[in-house]
């Protein structure tokens, strides 16, 4: 349900996904360093650990159908890595899809395990 209402959310405002994006290059924007909190279908809260905790401490990603997952020595994974508990390093697809809201809210595009 969440995922559908940011998806929705997102087309609504025209922002795109990078669809059949590979190119790391192409993920400028760097979101967030923290852990996921929790983790549901195709959508994570990753809590960014430099910011006190609160309401607004964290970021509600939805995981774009082309997302790019890295282990830690950055060989490929996949979306079943992405484990409550786990620490990552976030990226949203260049130019963005990123709605600052509290909590924020984005579109994962790459991932890498920490």
């Amino acid at each position: 349900m969440v995922a559908t209402r940011l998806v929705a959310l997102l087309t609504a405002l025209n922002i795109g996904f990078a669809i059949g994006c590979k190119d790391v290059e192409e993920f400028r924007l760097y979101i967030a360093d923290g852990t996921i909190t929790s983790r549901t279908g195709d959508v994570m809260r990753v809590r960014d650990t430099s910011l006190p905790p609160g309401p607004c401490d964290s970021t509600i990603f939805g995981l774009s159908p082309t997302i790019i997952v890295l282990n830690t020595d950055g060989t490929a994974a996949d979306t079943s890595a992405l484990q409550v508990g786990k620490r990552v390093a976030v990226w949203v697809p260049a130019p963005g899809a990123f709605l600052s809201s509290c909590p924020d809210q984005g579109v994962a595009g790459k991932v890498q395990l920490h």
